[in-house]
């Protein structure tokens, strides 16, 4: 649980307010000590554990959202108070390892990370510098994007929901940027609500004005959502989306007004709880309640690819439309290419590889990982972004704007991907430009007889080494050490460059070019069984153990050039690599030390 602290006997400044936890280990019998975890003046902490481990220590993170009143640094810490703010906002932060420490990502004095925050004024209402937003109850929207519901006193509507991109489990999407962020922004003439995007903040009832929101999600998706609106209690059930809600019957005649709280008990069950609307007497309203609306029938954002280009956007299209839509386009345009989508979902895709003249672009290599990094290419761009999707077409991740650095891109994939197909969908601009299939595979291995060595290694010394022109080597990434680690990955782990010189006792002239690159899916059914001999191990091994394989070629002697190779010879030591004579001449010292220790032995 979260509770407001203040120091007792003290001034009202910020200085003075924490956000004090406490944790029960046994259902709520016992408690912990309170523990410290924010400092600065706010109202209203909610605490939620989202189902995303960013750091992969078995703990999903949890979030704390807060009512922050935002007090200017260019103010002395003695006179920072409500007094002297400019409003309030709905700030977070966040535990990574189970509440044991916390992150604020905020660098500013008395202040976690701003998200949201709301200028507009009603009718008639001149502009003022200081902002509403506050009050937040958080829930989930399907399994990839965080929201909260928020109060906004004195503005036009209320409540708003904000919610972040899919998969953008930092609040770092392009939305949640820019100077209303900071606590020493001036809102003066600013009549927006941030964050100033229809994709990301929302009114739940247009025309309608409640405060202390709360908010849950239905076991189906749909959202649950209640408000003090005029003394009663209102509530609404929304779609999948969080958009479409329908107003339900009142759950209390007499006025209860204060702070709702509203809790599934099933699809169609209610507990409604809210504090009495009265100053004199003090108690709690309870009631179960049924929902009366059918199941409704989403609706949501329509889109057309035509040969990788957006060609149609409907608005408020159930799926069964939608997939009309697409349907009807396909059969007037036979030799097109199409890929339909509908609430970022993939209702009906030819399986092509997209191609845009003006701006070539390829996926060149994926990490067989749980948090696998994408590498690419692009040219005629300066930034590219990417989707991920399953076997059933589900948005699992999406990358954000990634530069494009000398023609080469990369991002890490920060959702953890189970075992399974997916597909990498790279876009420019408004076209998608590229698509790459690719496998998850971790874990197989664990049942799959591996070799832990690389036994066609180029470290080996061999009796009768391999003449130029010749296949001399394997350098390998593999999963779990399954090949005994990574070893002369041209370019570094993730890579999948090829053209790296190094100096190999494999072949008689004491050098290889690394000339192909294959991940263990991509081999054929012929190379696969090649592979596998040179590795003695099976089929079935190389596809699951190896993430990337770069088959080096014996070639006349020469200096090592870049690209370079890396190598990494003991677990956790460090990768050696150069592009230069001394290189060689490490390289055929290890050599030497490795093949007499192994005489040794």
């Amino acid at each position: 649980m979260t509770l407001q602290h203040r120091l007792k006997g003290v001034t009202n400044n910020a200085k003075n307010y924490f956000i004090d936890t406490r944790y029960s280990s046994d259902g709520g019998y016992t408690w912990s000590v309170p523990r410290s975890v924010f400092q600065g003046l706010h109202w209203e902490a909610r605490p939620m554990q989202v189902p995303h481990d960013a750091n992969g220590d078995g703990n999903n993170d949890i979030y704390i959202f807060l009512t922050q009143v935002i007090v200017p640094t260019t103010l002395p810490a003695d006179q920072a108070n409500a007094t002297t703010s400019n409003g309030v906002g709905v700030a977070w932060i966040a535990s990574y390892d189970n509440g044991k420490t916390w992150t604020n990502p905020s660098t500013e004095r008395f202040a976690a990370k701003i998200i949201h925050r709301n200028y507009a004024e009603p009718s008639g209402v001149s502009a003022d510098y200081k902002s509403a937003g506050g009050m937040a109850a958080p829930f989930m929207i399907g399994r990839d994007r965080v929201a909260f519901v928020a109060e906004e006193i004195n503005k036009v509507e209320s409540p708003y929901i904000v919610a972040t991109d899919p998969g953008d489990w930092d609040w770092n999407g392009a939305a949640f940027t820019g100077p209303w962020t900071s606590v020493d922004y001036d809102g003066t003439n600013d009549a927006n609500v941030y964050p100033h995007s229809d994709t990301n903040a929302w009114v739940v009832s247009p025309g309608t004005f409640g405060a202390g929101p709360f908010a849950a999600t239905l076991s189906d998706g749909r959202i649950l959502m209640a408000a003090g609106s005029d003394r009663l209690i209102a509530v609404w059930v929304g779609d999948e989306t969080g958009h479409n809600f329908i107003a339900q019957p009142i759950p209390f005649s007499v006025p209860a007004g204060i702070w709702p709280f509203i809790m599934p008990i099933s699809d169609t069950q209610i507990i409604v709880a809210a504090g009495s609307g009265t100053s004199s007497k003090h108690f709690v309203n309870v009631r179960l309640g049924t929902i009366k609306t059918a199941k409704l029938i989403p609706v949501g954002v329509y889109k057309g690819f035509k040969n990788g280009q957006l060609f149609i956007q409907t608005e408020s299209s159930t799926r069964a439309e939608a997939f009309a839509q697409c349907q009807a386009a396909i059969a007037a345009n036979q030799t097109s290419r199409f890929r339909c989508v509908w609430n970022d979902k993939v209702i009906f895709d030819t399986g092509m590889i997209y191609e845009n003249p003006d701006i070539p672009a390829t996926v060149t290599f994926v990490q067989n990982k749980v948090t696998p990094v994408v590498y690419g290419t692009a040219s005629g761009t300066v930034t590219v972004s990417f989707s991920v999707r399953n076997s059933n077409g589900d948005k699992v991740y999406s990358s954000g704007i990634i530069p494009v650095v000398s023609g080469k891109w990369s991002n890490q994939i920060t959702t953890k991907l189970a075992n399974g197909t997916y597909s990498v969908f790279v876009s420019a601009s408004t076209s998608e430009v590229a698509r790459r299939d690719f496998a998850i595979s971790i874990g197989s291995i664990v049942a799959t007889n591996t070799p832990n060595k690389n036994v066609f290694g180029c470290g080996r010394t061999l009796l009768d080494s391999y003449a130029a022109g010749s296949l001399g080597c394997y350098g390998i990434e593999d999963i779990q050490g399954a090949f005994g680690g990574i070893s002369f990955a041209c370019g570094g782990t993730g890579s999948s460059t090829i053209g790296c010189v190094i100096a190999t006792k494999a072949c008689t002239s004491g050098t290889a070019k690394a000339t192909a690159f294959y991940t263990g899916i991509q081999l054929s059914a012929t190379k696969l069984i090649v592979v596998s001999t040179h590795l003695e191990t099976s089929p079935d091994a190389v596809r699951a153990g190896i993430t990337g394989l770069w088959e080096y070629t014996c070639v006349p002697q020469t200096n090592p050039t870049t690209p370079r190779a890396t190598v990494a010879p003991t677990a956790g030591g460090a990768v050696l690599g150069a592009a230069t004579n001394v290189y060689a001449d490490i390289m055929r010292m290890l050599l030497s030390i490795q093949n007499a220790i192994t005489t040794l032995q």
